[in-house]
């Protein structure tokens, strides 16, 4: 009842782009892209981009593999490689704003400051809550000096943590319903700690959390 009421008083809905394949792939082939992945998370760079190289090469269409091998690239420093592979996701998916920003990210690698900032403005122009796109913009602005502009751009990266905290909102929820009351008090903190002060979504949790705190809901 409390997580309905607390629901209908936020009226903010999660939204997310997803990058999808135009084919479903063989199941080896997400085998593989996991396998590929943990090596990623792992920092073993050179066995990353050896096996997702090998991927790509035998699943070309499969994005998720080709953003991963751009960015395995990426931290290789093989900028060129990194700018071919994220340069072709992007023209295959212009949806795909985490793969843009990686192309991004390899362009400023490789002093092309002009393009980089042209892509990243028109990210902007379609994508002005991403806190992701104000942070990137920032660095540029910080680095020709342009202090002011920076410290705007951080502002805006700043105050867009609403959806960070509905995340963990929603994970309270899904914690109250499984009678996970620590669990859910725990995330009502988190999202609280992530919120600007005037945020409009501040005092409904607030409210929420002071009733799972109350009496009738100890663990």
């Amino acid at each position: 009842m409390f997580f309905k009421a607390a629901r209908a008083a936020l009226l903010i809905p999660l939204a997310g782009l997803a990058m999808a394949c135009a084919a479903k792939p063989d199941p080896t082939v997400w085998e593989d892209y996991a396998r590929a992945k943990i090596v990623y998370s792992r920092g073993q760079m050179t066995q990353a981009v050896d096996s997702l190289g090998k991927l790509v090469s035998r699943a070309g269409g499969f994005a998720p593999a080709r953003l991963l091998y751009g960015r395995a690239l990426y931290f290789q420093r093989d900028y060129n490689r990194a700018h071919e592979v994220l340069g072709s996701l992007v023209k295959d998916h212009p949806e795909s704003v985490e793969a843009a920003l990686w192309l991004i990210r390899t362009e400023l690698e490789q002093s092309q400051t002009a393009e980089a900032e042209g892509r990243l403005a028109r990210l902007l122009e379609v994508n002005p809550d991403d806190s992701r796109l104000a942070y990137q913009m920032a660095l540029i602005r910080e680095n020709r000096n342009d202090l002011v502009g920076a410290k705007d751009f951080l502002t805006s990266a700043a105050t867009t943590d609403e959806d960070l905290a509905l995340i963990h909102y929603e994970a309270a929820r899904v914690g109250y319903q499984l009678h996970d009351m620590p669990q859910a008090k725990a995330e009502l903190v988190l999202a609280l700690a992530i919120l600007p002060e005037r945020s409009l979504l501040r005092k409904p949790l607030e409210r929420l959390q002071k009733d799972l705190n109350s009496p009738a809901h100890k663990e």
